[in-house]
C-alpha cells in the first residue's frame, strides 16, 4: 500500500455555518478510512468544533489538528467599509499555541467585529507564539496582492510574516476543478498556485498543498450547495447567485493529490512537517472545577438534591407548585442546569445573594451600561441619567413611560464606547450594552461594539 505522505490541513466542518456541511466526527472517520495519520479543522473565525474534533479523532486513532481560518485586516479597530478583509490559517502546536488562538478568536469577537470577527498583525505579533501560520486560499492577503500584480507588497507580507512565525510559516497552494461556468477561477488557481510556489522558492519558505474542504465526501457537493443558498439569502435555481459552482471541495484521498501534484510533491510532504510539530495529547483538556466549596447541609447526598428541594421550596412560597406549566418549565430548566455542570455556581450565587437579604444588604436584579452624561426622555422633560430620580416617569424600550423604583450607581472599571447619531447627538455605554436598531427592515438588539454605519437605532418616540 502507498505510504501516505500528506494530511489536510485546512478543513471545515459545520461550525462554519451555513459553508461547511459535515460534521467534525464526519471528517475524522473519513480521513481515518482514507489512511490518513492526522487531519486539521480550520473553521471560519470559530474554535466552536474543535473540542469534538478532538475527541472524534481520538474515537479513529488519528492526530488532530486544531485550527481556525481567522479573518485579518489592516486593523481591527477600524469598523468602516474602507476595511478589507482577508483570510488566514492558523494552527496550534501546544497547549501555548491552542490559548493564544482562543484569545486571538475571542478577541476577533469582542473587539475586531465588523461583519466578520477579525484579528490584525500587531494582534498576531502579540500572541503568535505556539502557533503555525498559512496563507489560506485566494481569499488571503497575499493571494490577493499576487493576483492584483503587487510583487513589492506580497514580498513585503512573505518577509513580515516569515520574521514573526519563522519556521512555523508556510505558503499554501490550492487547485480546484470547476464547471463549466468559472473555468476562469480554476485558470485563476493555476497561475496563483505558480506565483505562490515561486515565491515560495524566492523567500525560502515551505510551500503546502491544501484542498479547501467543506464537506467530506464529493457526493456530499449538491447539499452543501444548498447551504450557500441558504446563507445568502438566495434560490438555488437562480443561476447567477453564489455557488462554489464544483465538487471538488471535498478531504480528496492522497492518490487524487498525488495525481494533482506529481511535479511538486513536496508541498505534500511538508504537510508531513507541521504534522510533526503538533504536541501528542489533547490540546484542549478540562481544567479543575474553580468555584468555592459549598457545604451541604446533614442529610443532602449530593448539590443537585440539595438545589432541587430548594427550588421546590421557592414554588411552594410562590404557589407555583401544583400550576403544570410552571412544573413543566421548572423540570426543563433544572434538566439543563444539571446537565451544563452549572449546580455549584447557582448554590454559590443563592448562598451570596441569601446572605445578603439575611444581613439586609440591597440587591438589584443586575447592573446597567450606561454612563453620567446621557440623557433620558422623562415625562416632564429630557434629564441626564445621573439626575433622574425615584419617582420620575421614564421613557423604556416599548415606547411607554415607566415609574423610576429604585436607582443604582457603581464604579465603572471597563471600557466605553461612544455612539454618534446623524443629528448629532452622543451616547456613551459599554461595549456589551444592547442597542435596539432596524437592520434589514427588522427590529433587533445589537451589543454596542457590534454596530455599523449602516444601521438606524430605533429612537422611540411618545406615540410610536
Amino acid at each position: 500500500m502507498n505510504k501516505i505522505n500528506f494530511i489536510h490541513t485546512h478543513v471545515h466542518s459545520y461550525f462554519s455555518l451555513l459553508d461547511g456541511l459535515s460534521s467534525p466526527a464526519d471528517l475524522a472517520k473519513t480521513a481515518a478510512e482514507m489512511g490518513f495519520s492526522g487531519l486539521a479543522l480550520t473553521d471560519h473565525g470559530s474554535c466552536a468544533g474543535l473540542l469534538a474534533f478532538q475527541n472524534a479523532c481520538k474515537e479513529v486513532n488519528i492526530k488532530p489538528i486544531l485550527g481556525c481560518e481567522f479573518y485579518t485586516t489592516a486593523d481591527h479597530r477600524n469598523q468602516t467599509k474602507d476595511s478589507n478583509t482577508y483570510h488566514l490559517i492558523l494552527l496550534a502546536k501546544n497547549e501555548v499555541g491552542i490559548k493564544n488562538m482562543m484569545h486571538l478568536a475571542t478577541h476577533s469577537e469582542r473587539y475586531g467585529k465588523y461583519k466578520k470577527p477579525r484579528i490584525d498583525f500587531e494582534m498576531l505579533a502579540n500572541s503568535h507564539e505556539g502557533l503555525i501560520c498559512s496563507t489560506a486560499c485566494s481569499a488571503g492577503e497575499l493571494a490577493i496582492k499576487l493576483l492584483n500584480g503587487d510583487e513589492v507588497g506580497a514580498d513585503h507580507f512573505v518577509e513580515q510574516y516569515k520574521s514573526l512565525f519563522k519556521d512555523d510559516f508556510y505558503i499554501e497552494i490550492m487547485m480546484h476543478k470547476y464547471h463549466e461556468g468559472s473555468k476562469d477561477q480554476e485558470e485563476r488557481e493555476k497561475k496563483l498556485a505558480h506565483l505562490l510556489y515561486d515565491l515560495g522558492k524566492k523567500h525560502s519558505v515551505k510551500v503546502i498543498a491544501t484542498n479547501d474542504a467543506h464537506y467530506a465526501k464529493r457526493t456530499d457537493a449538491k447539499y452543501q450547495d444548498v447551504l450557500l443558498a441558504m446563507q445568502t439569502h438566495d434560490h438555488i435555481k437562480n443561476p447567477k447567485r453564489f455557488t462554489f459552482d464544483g465538487d471538488e471541495f471535498y478531504l480528496k484521498p492522497y492518490e487524487e493529490m498525488q495525481t494533482l501534484y506529481a511535479h511538486v510533491p513536496d508541498v505534500l510532504s511538508n504537510t508531513m512537517e507541521i504534522f510533526e510539530k503538533i504536541e501528542a495529547g489533547p490540546l484542549l483538556v478540562k481544567h479543575p472545577d474553580l468555584l468555592p466549596n459549598f457545604n451541604l447541609p446533614a442529610g443532602y447526598k449530593d448539590e443537585a438534591s440539595y438545589l432541587k428541594d430548594l427550588v421546590k421550596d421557592g414554588m411552594k412560597s410562590k404557589g407555583l407548585m401544583n400550576i403544570p406549566e410552571y412544573r413543566t418549565r421548572i423540570k426543563f430548566e433544572m434538566d439543563n442546569i444539571i446537565k451544563c455542570g452549572y449546580i455549584k455556581y447557582f448554590l454559590v450565587l443563592w448562598d451570596i445573594i441569601s446572605f445578603a437579604r439575611r444581613q439586609k444588604i440591597r440587591i438589584g436584579v443586575g447592573r446597567g451600561c450606561f454612563v453620567p452624561g446621557n440623557k433620558v426622555d422623562c415625562k416632564d422633560g429630557v434629564r441626564y441619567i445621573e439626575n433622574v430620580k425615584i419617582g420620575d416617569s421614564v421613557l423604556a424600550y416599548d415606547g411607554k413611560h415607566h415609574e423610576v423604583v429604585n436607582t443604582m450607581s457603581y464604579d465603572i472599571d471597563e471600557e466605553i464606547i461612544e455612539i454618534e447619531m446623524e443629528d448629532g447627538r452622543k451616547i456613551s455605554c459599554t461595549l456589551d450594552h444592547k442597542i435596539h436598531i432596524k437592520r434589514n427592515k427588522e427590529l433587533i438588539w445589537v451589543k454596542a461594539s457590534e454596530l455599523t454605519e449602516e444601521d438606524d437605532i430605533y429612537d422611540i418616540r411618545v406615540g410610536d
